[in-house]
């Protein structure tokens, strides 16, 4: 019997070896790829990018000579050559054992690190215990693909797979978050507006994210898509979703806010103040600039001097959205006048603030009789559910993607 008949067919070793790293690959490449490229940005101060090419390259061959080396040390036996992947994939697992904190630095899950610790000392331990086992050294009877060798080393090939896993960072929130970041990065706003579960993902970062991604889209009108879907999302916080916060709560994790501060056409210069005042302050500087502007009695060389926008169209819907996201619905339609012409061609959000305004104070600026249909409809579910929790439910099954949902059902202010 030959020496591969003796330790596990040929055959074996080298589909272990591409299942192996088949998964490697996959881990990095799609599911762990954006949490690598945030740990790298943090951990460099945001001097360097990941790529998730170079970085799938790298660690994948890195992973092979953990496991080549392992090989070559144990001269595992045929029955469990298995084994010999389950540091390399522990490794893997420890890489990505991270999270980000409130304070929005990215550290080392401590519990699942210590997991890794001890897991991958117990299969180094392991490795060494069964590689000296003399019984588990002679000639195998079978090496068959549908032996008892095959499944049996498949079976010790998937178990550390699910622990690594388990292993490293499986935050559904986050990972959404990052996707949709590279994703705007990138220029896909379409494809980062599709990313995630709108109506269950609570952070106000993402909140931010799916703002700017609407306001780079255009709709049939070519106006952006704020006013009409940013409420088709779950909404976390206030008008300071829409910036970054100096206390992290709200921030870029791959990158610097140039996107956004490009979007509306200026950078803040106290990042502290609310955007809402931010917005308002250069609204009001542009509005004066236009008016000196078409001034032709006035020099023309400082009229050229003041030829440069300082926002850009946008920047109103933004505060616009401030507003409702606020819910201060008498600033709303005080602005709303100057920016639009009130009629059924508004976005949808601002078509039902101005219904809502109406129906709370009595000043009708704005009659459509569908939306006000609607509205009533979204009364009459919210009267006839007295409980809170039910009533909710019931709003959110029929109502969710409405500022009525929003103003009515949000408890943060």
């Amino acid at each position: 019997m030959s020496n591969n008949s003796k330790d596990g067919s040929v055959t074996l070793k080298v589909v272990c070896a591409i299942i192996f790293i088949a998964f490697v690959v996959s881990y990095v490449y799609f599911y762990q790829c954006d949490v690598l490229a945030m740990m790298q940005y943090a951990w460099s101060d945001g001097l360097k990018h990941y790529d998730r090419n170079v970085g799938a390259v790298v660690i994948t061959a890195v992973s092979v000579v953990i496991t080549a080396v392992t090989i070559a040390l144990s001269r595992m036996p045929g029955r469990y050559y298995a084994l010999n992947f389950y540091p390399a994939l522990l490794v893997l697992g420890g890489l990505t054992a991270v999270h980000r904190e409130e304070s929005g630095l990215v550290s080392v899950s401590w519990g699942w690190f210590i997991l890794f610790l001890v897991l991958l000392v117990g299969s180094c331990v392991l490795i060494r215990v069964v590689s000296n086992l003399k019984a588990y050294s002679q000639p195998l009877r079978s090496v068959g693909v549908f032996s008892h060798l095959w499944w049996k080393n498949f079976m010790y090939l998937l178990l550390p797979m699910v622990v690594t896993c388990m292993i490293g960072n499986s935050d559904r929130t986050l990972h959404t978050r990052l996707a949709v970041e590279r994703l705007c990065m990138q220029g896909e706003f379409a494809k980062a507006l599709e990313t995630g579960y709108a109506q269950y993902d609570n952070d106000s970062s993402l909140t931010m994210l799916r703002a700017m991604a609407l306001a780079k889209t255009l709709g049939t009108d070519s106006t952006s898509m704020i006013g009409e879907n940013l409420f088709k999302y779950e909404i976390t916080g206030n008008s300071r979703s829409l910036f970054p916060q100096t206390d992290k709560s709200c921030a870029f994790m791959l990158g610097n806010a140039y996107n956004l501060w490009q979007t509306i056409g200026f950078v803040p210069y106290d990042q502290k103040e609310a955007p809402v005042t931010i917005l308002k302050r250069q609204i009001e500087r542009e509005n004066l600039r236009q008016t000196m502007y078409k001034d032709t009695l006035l020099d023309k060389e400082f009229r050229d001097s003041i030829s440069k926008p300082l926002c850009k169209p946008v920047a109103k819907d933004y505060l616009l959205c401030a507003y409702l996201l606020d819910k201060d619905l008498r600033s709303f339609v005080k602005l709303l006048g100057k920016c639009y012409v009130v009629n059924e061609k508004m976005p949808q959000h601002y078509r039902e603030a101005c219904v809502l305004y109406g129906k709370l104070t009595g000043t009708m600026m704005y009659s459509d009789p569908a939306v006000e249909a609607d509205y009533a409809d979204f009364l009459s579910v919210m009267r006839a559910n007295r409980n809170p929790v039910l009533r909710k439910s019931a709003l959110r099954d029929s109502y969710f993607g409405t500022y009525w949902y929003y103003y009515y059902e949000n408890t943060k202010k």
